[in-house]
C-alpha cells in the first residue's frame, strides 16, 4: 500500500509540471499575447494578464482566462504552498456554476486547474482531481480530436503513468506527435518540441533529443520554462525523471 501510494504521489506531482506548460487556451489576441509573453520571458506580465481578462465576452470565456492566470500565478508565485493552494481552490470554486458547460477551452482550462492542484492536496483529493481532470482531457478530445491543449495533457499524463495501467512514454508519443501536428502559435510549438525533446532525451535518442531542443531555441531562445528545461538536462535529467521545475 505504501509503495503504491508513493507511486501515486510521484505521478500526480510530476503531472504538476505539465502545468507549467499552460494548455488549451483560447487564441484570442490578449490570450496568445500572454502565452507568448510568459514563455519568451518578455514584456509585462501583470499588464498582459489584466488586458487579457478585460478581454472576456461572456462568463465563460472570462471564466476560462481566470483559469490560465491562476495556473501561470501558481508558476510564478514565491508564496507558501498554502497560500498558492487557497488562491487555487478558489479559483475552482468560481467554476462550480459552469462544470455543465462543454466549451472545449474552457474544460480544458479547468483540468489544468485542477491537475495544478495536486502538489498542494491531500492523497483522497489528488485521486479526485486526477481522475476528474482526465476525464475532462477525454471529453474535449471526444469533441475536438485536435485539440491542443487537451492532447498535450492527456500526452504528458499517459507517458507519466506506470505501464501497469496503460501509461508509459511510447503511448504517449502518438499523442505528442499529434499535438506537434496542431500546434499552431509560437508558445504551441515551443512547448511540445520541449516536450518531444524530453521525452527523446528519456528514450537515449541524442539525435532527436538536439533537433527538438534546437527547434525550441528557435521560438524564444531565453524563455523561462526553456531555461528551467535546460537546467534539468545540465543535471542529466528529463522531465520524466524529475518532480521539480
Amino acid at each position: 500500500m505504501k509503495r503504491l501510494t508513493r507511486k501515486i504521489i510521484l505521478i500526480t506531482t510530476i503531472l504538476t509540471i505539465s502545468v507549467g506548460v499552460l494548455f488549451g487556451v483560447k487564441n484570442s489576441k490578449e490570450m496568445t499575447a500572454l502565452q507568448n509573453g510568459f514563455y519568451s520571458g518578455k514584456g509585462n506580465i501583470n499588464t498582459l494578464m489584466s488586458e487579457a481578462l478585460n478581454s472576456g465576452k461572456s462568463k465563460i470565456e472570462t471564466q476560462t482566462y481566470k483559469n490560465v492566470i491562476a495556473v501561470m500565478k501558481m508558476r510564478s508565485s514565491t508564496g507558501s504552498k498554502r497560500e498558492i493552494y487557497k488562491m487555487l481552490k478558489s479559483t475552482l470554486k468560481e467554476n462550480e456554476p459552469l462544470l455543465s458547460k462543454t466549451d472545449t477551452e474552457y474544460m480544458t482550462s479547468v483540468a489544468d486547474l485542477m491537475i495544478s492542484l495536486l502538489d498542494f492536496s491531500t492523497l483522497s483529493e489528488i485521486m479526485e482531481l486526477a481522475g476528474n481532470a482526465d476525464k475532462l482531457y477525454e471529453k474535449v478530445l471526444s469533441i475536438d480530436p485536435n485539440n491542443f491543449g487537451s492532447l498535450i495533457g492527456r500526452a504528458i499524463a499517459t507517458s507519466f503513468k506506470p505501464k501497469f495501467v496503460g501509461g508509459g512514454i511510447d503511448k504517449g508519443m502518438p499523442l505528442f506527435k499529434k499535438a506537434e501536428i496542431n500546434a499552431k502559435e509560437a508558445w504551441e510549438k515551443q512547448l511540445i518540441y520541449i516536450w518531444l525533446s524530453q521525452a527523446y532525451m528519456k528514450m537515449g535518442d541524442d539525435v532527436n533529443y538536439k533537433k527538438y531542443m534546437t527547434l525550441a531555441e528557435g521560438i524564444f531562445t531565453d524563455g523561462t520554462f526553456l531555461k528551467k528545461i535546460k537546467e534539468i538536462n545540465n543535471e542529466k535529467k528529463s522531465m520524466f525523471d524529475t518532480k521539480t521545475y
